[in-house]
C-alpha cells in the first residue's frame, strides 16, 4: 500500500482473503509496472469494464499483460486463478 501497488477496496480495506477479480488485478499490475494509465482513458476495447478500472485494463491490454475474453469483453468480475 505504501508504494501505491495495493490500494484496497472503496473503503480502503485490504481484504487479503477475498478472491481478486480480473479488474482488480489489472489495477495492481498497472501500478506495479508504473504504467501511465492516464494515457489510456477511453482506450479500452472492452465494453464490460467498469469506468474505475477501464484505463488500467486498457493499459495492461495495450502492453500485452492481459487479454479479453473476446474482442469486446473482458470479464472484469471473473476471479484471477493462481
Amino acid at each position: 500500500q505504501k508504494v501505491g501497488v495495493m490500494t484496497g477496496d472503496e473503503k480502503g480495506n485490504f481484504n487479503p482473503d477475498k478472491a481478486v477479480t480480473r479488474a482488480e488485478m489489472a489495477v495492481v499490475m498497472a501500478n506495479l509496472l508504473d504504467l501511465k494509465v492516464e494515457n489510456y482513458y477511453g482506450a479500452s476495447p472492452f465494453k464490460d469494464v467498469p469506468q474505475w478500472a477501464s484505463p488500467y485494463v486498457a493499459a495492461c491490454y495495450a502492453n500485452g499483460i492481459t487479454a479479453g475474453t473476446s474482442a469486446t469483453t473482458y470479464n472484469p468480475n471473473g476471479n484471477v486463478k493462481a
